[in-house]
């Protein structure tokens, strides 16, 4: 252990010195600002008004007796332009006519989807029919399936991100980044003469940035949630995702000798490893493809036990496949360092 241990002091040191520790600090400090500076939440609703111009108000004493709150209605048309013209996303609802020729015209602020719309006009055709007694509003039983989870405060939602495709991705870049410059200065011929074993260097490396993981997302944790946040399975998967996504990084980084001749296939590693992005912001967003790459059951694993919904026993089978994958890597990494950097020529 102690060529390992000296390995990985050297690294801090050399970390230190080229300015990837002060990178990284500014990495955390960008990401505690958005948490800061972001709204807990941000209203996207569209502002709703109706005007029943029929004589006898009969379409708005409907809506009242199924629930509908005077916020919703206004006694005119120019009223009813009046709170549009102050909302930048808004529907209006002019009602004319009587129940056997119902007239409707829909008055629109902003971007709304097209959804949204024929959602409001098949309410609108179901109200008139009811209120004509051609059908009935129908009962139905619904049954949770588990408590409903309170909403994600929109700051904190970007976490899990910053968890899962920063922090866990520190050891894939800046390991690269280690490796350029130790070959640019000559320091892999000095180590063949050394005692040091494959092994050793690559655990110093694992170790190291794996420890800098663990307190980059310390940190963020702290800053956003204190003492709330569950941090034992959830520094658990950061340990395990760091450890592969950095042996990654060094089975690939040694086939290079430069960031200029590794930019093009490490960016894309990291551009596929991006794509459960999509799935994270638009769930219905699921594609079987997509599922398999790894960081997809870790970003949701990480959303998981930091926003719980009642879901517990996705954790171990995920470890498990990590610890896999850590395999996998390592005897990645140990074959391509072994024979790219250990051996001269």
């Amino acid at each position: 252990m102690k060529r390992p241990l000296t390995l990985i002091r050297q690294d801090l040191v050399l970390t230190w010195r080229n300015g990837l520790v002060f990178f990284t600090g500014v990495l955390l400090l960008i990401m505690l600002s958005l948490i800061w500076l972001l709204p807990e939440s941000m209203s996207t609703e569209a502002t709703e008004v109706i005007y029943d111009g029929s004589g006898d108000g009969h379409f708005e004493a409907y809506l009242r007796q199924m629930g509908a709150g005077d916020e919703l209605f206004v006694g005119s048309g120019e009223e009813l332009q009046a709170v549009l013209d102050d909302t930048s996303r808004g529907i209006g609802v002019i009602y004319e006519g009587d129940l056997q020729d119902p007239r409707f015209r829909l008055l629109t602020v902003g971007r709304l989807a097209e959804e949204n719309l024929n959602l409001m006009e098949a309410l609108l055709d179901t109200a008139v029919r009811t209120m004509r007694g051609e059908r009935a509003p129908g009962d139905f039983d619904v049954t949770l399936l588990r408590e409903p989870s309170d909403p994600v405060p929109l700051n904190l939602s970007i976490v899990p991100i910053a968890l899962v495709f920063e922090v866990v991705l520190l050891g894939f870049t800046v390991g690269a980044v280690m490796i350029f410059q130790e070959k640019q200065e000559g320091a892999n011929r000095a180590y063949r003469v050394s005692p040091g074993t494959t092994l050793d260097y690559i655990m110093a490396k694992n170790v190291m940035f794996t420890m800098m993981s663990v307190i980059y997302g310390g940190l963020l944790l702290f800053a956003a949630f204190r003492l709330d946040a569950d941090y034992g399975p959830i520094m658990l998967l950061i340990i395990l995702s760091s450890s592969m996504m950095t042996l990654i990084g060094l089975a690939i980084a040694v086939f290079f000798n430069n960031i200029s001749e590794w930019f093009f296939v490490g960016i894309g590693v990291l551009i596929v490893n991006m794509l459960p992005i999509f799935s994270y912001t638009m769930p219905t967003f699921a594609p079987s493809w997509l599922t398999l790459i790894p960081s997809y059951p870790v970003l949701f694993g990480a959303r998981e036990l930091l926003f719980p919904t009642g879901k517990s026993e996705f954790l171990a089978p995920l470890l498990v496949q990590l610890l896999i994958l850590n395999v996998i890597a390592f005897g990645l990494s140990y074959l391509a360092v072994d024979r790219k950097l250990m051996r001269a020529g």
